[in-house]
């Protein structure tokens, strides 16, 4: 997934997500400080006069150590040496610095692609589906469906099934499930509502 990814965030939806990523990683706060260029979208005021996502904050939360980790990389310039301004249509005017940084934050849903097979396959197999059925089924899913596509973009359905997949884990389909594990299997789903 990653060698397929775009580079970059690739929607409004996304630099939302982005952003409130970025005011919780350098001030503690869920409000973003500014509109993207198509204004109005997607941040809309607050009680406070603040803008704030109408995104779940849940991905949000998830992506604030991949920013953490983007920072330190940005911080050796790697992309030095280009263009100081770049154009972007949601984005405006921005340094290349900031491009720089979503470029590395963009990976994080190649890698929750690659867990969200990961954790299907074990799922097929705690319902006792043979070895080669569930590789195939893990196969199918990270290759034949949406989630191919959306491990390039900066959406948040690849989180939100994986949470719901730890949640039917927790879920004994074969005899009773004990209180729990069905305290698990909600603190899973809640945690699945926040991100999508």
């Amino acid at each position: 997934y990653s060698a397929m990814f775009h580079g970059g965030i690739r929607s409004p939806d996304g630099e939302v997500v982005y952003r409130v990523a970025e005011a919780l990683a350098t001030s503690g706060t869920f409000a973003v400080a500014e509109e993207l260029p198509l204004k109005g979208f997607g941040l809309p005021h607050g009680l406070d006069g603040r803008l704030y996502s109408v995104f779940g904050p849940g991905m949000s939360v998830a992506l604030v150590p991949f920013y953490v980790v983007a920072e330190m990389i940005n911080a050796t310039a790697w992309y030095a040496g280009n263009s100081d301004i770049m154009r972007n249509r949601y984005f405006g005017d921005m340094p290349l610095a900031g491009h720089a940084n979503r470029f590395v934050i963009s990976l994080f849903n190649a890698f929750m692609t690659t867990l969200l097979v990961g954790v299907f396959f074990l799922w097929l197999l705690k319902l006792h589906v043979p070895v080669s059925i569930a590789e195939a089924g893990g196969y199918l899913l990270g290759f034949a469906t949406l989630f191919f596509p959306y491990s390039s973009y900066f959406f948040s359905e690849t989180l939100c099934a994986i949470f719901c997949i730890l949640a039917f884990m927790n879920v004994n389909l074969f005899s009773e499930t004990s209180y729990p594990k069905l305290l698990l299997a909600g603190f899973f789903l809640g945690i699945a509502i926040t991100v999508h």
